[in-house]
């Protein structure tokens, strides 16, 4: 009787960790994007004194940078702005995996892409490099991949839509602003990124958005491009 009780206990148990833990965490995680959420919307004027937003990613990911307490609370942070519009995403988001050049080399780099809108994953797959990037938050560190665009401050046809100040100091990049490395400007972060597999680069290449929408739109010129940041956002980052 003793042994069927104690079965019985673990199977409980186990029943337990499989069923409700995974449940509580994901609540909790909810929980922390919420505040994280409420927080930049908070400081909405701090980021962008003008209220202008307009590929608003790189003053985002400035921001979360210097105001992280944790290695946690960077990781939610950015998981709740668009990199390409600027746009806050909502924390129940759902992110969608794509994959990247990798900035110095020939592979690709696969994650999770938390977006307003599907267009933006396309620009992002098109005009956006990753590069892998230590963080180190008081004990804690980890290493992630950052998503990069050129310096944009030498260009003649800067896009008017967008707050020039934020990204540049004459044509230089504008370092105090935005986060720089490698001479590019920082956008976001692709979430549990990695170098591809073969099997993963076919799968993103199968999936409607990114395997049929975006090689429709990124090859349609600048100028007919239609939906998401429209042509603001690639005329900033190609």
């Amino acid at each position: 009787m003793s042994r069927l009780i104690s079965i019985t206990t673990i199977l409980q148990t186990l029943f337990f960790i499989c069923c409700f833990l995974p449940l509580s965490l994901n609540i909790e995680n909810v929980k922390a994007d919420e505040l994280s959420y409420q927080q930049l919307k908070k400081d909405w004027w701090k980021i962008f004194p003008d209220g202008n937003r307009n590929v608003g990613g790189p003053k985002f990911f400035d921001y979360t940078l210097k105001n992280s307490r944790n290695v946690e609370e960077f990781v939610a942070f950015n998981r709740l702005f668009c990199p390409v519009s600027g746009s806050l995403v909502s924390p129940k988001s759902t992110p969608e995996l794509v994959y990247v050049d990798e900035e110095g080399s020939s592979r690709k780099i696969c994650g999770q892409l938390y977006r307003c809108c599907w267009p933006c994953s396309c620009d992002v797959m098109k005009h956006v490099t990753a590069e892998k990037f230590n963080l180190q938050i008081g004990e804690q560190k980890d290493e992630f991949f950052l998503l990069k665009i050129k310096n944009p401050c030498k260009k003649e046809n800067f896009p008017a839509e967008v707050t020039r100040s934020y990204f540049c100091k004459g044509d230089q990049i504008n370092d105090s602003s935005v986060h720089l490395s490698s001479e590019k400007i920082t956008v976001g972060m692709l979430h549990n990124a990695h170098v591809c597999s073969r099997e993963e680069i076919a799968y993103v290449d199968e999936q409607l958005i990114t395997g049929k929408y975006c090689p429709l739109r990124n090859n349609t010129p600048v100028s007919e491009i239609k939906g998401g940041m429209g042509d603001i956002f690639i005329k900033l980052a190609q």
